[in-house]
């Protein structure tokens, strides 16, 4: 069965995620099929990703002066990581979601990237884990 499926981008910048990636693929298949087919294109969809911004509901407070100052549109990849073993690390692609009209549940593999390279060994399908 022919389904749109996305490579997903979280994107950082001294630990925190600056801005979220996504490219889509009209794939068929089975699912460990569809979601090989993103793993092996991991890099490559980074170049043609379309980027967003951080929902401005994800906040970090920023230290270093009496008054912690909050930077809206941000969120720590360590906070990002444990929203991910509570299972909601798409919430935060949301918006993202609706922005491209992506189906309700859509099979995704999510990829960090550090100083502008994809950490491929970083991918997870469905956040759960790594791809194998």
């Amino acid at each position: 069965m022919r389904e749109t499926v996305f490579n997903l981008y979280v994107i950082l910048e001294e630990g925190f995620i600056c801005s979220l990636g996504v490219t889509a693929h009209e794939c068929s298949g089975s699912d460990s099929e569809k979601l090989r087919f993103l793993q092996k294109n991991v890099r490559g969809d980074y170049e043609a990703t379309r980027t967003f911004p951080v929902p401005p509901r994800y906040e970090t407070a920023l230290a270093g002066s009496d008054v912690p100052v909050k930077v809206a549109g941000t969120i720590s990849f360590e906070k990002y990581m444990r929203l991910s073993s509570d299972g909601k690390q798409l919430d935060i692609f949301e918006e993202v979601f609706s922005a491209i009209g992506a189906p309700p549940d859509p099979l995704v593999c999510i990829t960090p990237v550090v100083d502008g390279v994809p950490r491929a060994d970083g991918v997870v399908e469905f956040g759960i884990g790594p791809l194998t």
